[in-house]
């Protein structure tokens, strides 16, 4: 009887997700900017921008980009209909590949302080972002 209680324990435990539900409110009709990373020129940093409805615009650092973003109760969030812009940039490098990747790979979120961490499904930190006011 003790090896089962402890059993269901460790199942409980091991499907508990890290992140903490009900903080959409903390990311609508916010300004989300990508922290710096060395891989962005400072000045194009990518952004984005969720309404109450779930539509999402933004910038990939050079072109503009929409979305869809679905969110769960407890810390999902699924990024749907991702479609960028296609101008001529002038930085090297990959960089809306990256982030637009990182988006459709997103899973989760989490916030601590002004700080949102998007996740993949493993619950690993894809990036992060600034919730600026």
């Amino acid at each position: 009887m003790k090896k089962i209680s402890i059993l269901l324990i460790l199942l409980v435990l091991s499907s508990c997700v890290l992140i903490a539900p009900n903080q959409k409110e903390k990311l609508i009709n916010k300004d989300l900017t990508l922290i710096v990373d060395e891989r962005f020129p400072q000045k194009n940093l990518p952004f984005l921008f969720i309404k109450a409805d779930g539509r999402v615009s933004g910038s990939t650092g050079c072109n503009r980009l929409l979305g869809t973003a679905t969110f769960g109760q407890t810390g999902e969030v699924f990024f749907s209909q991702v479609a960028t812009t296609k101008m001529f940039c002038l930085f090297e490098g990959s960089f809306e590949e990256y982030f637009v990747n990182g988006l459709n790979n997103t899973a989760y979120y989490f916030i601590n302080g002004n700080i949102v961490y998007f996740l993949d499904k493993n619950q690993d930190k894809i990036f992060a972002l600034k919730i600026r006011e």
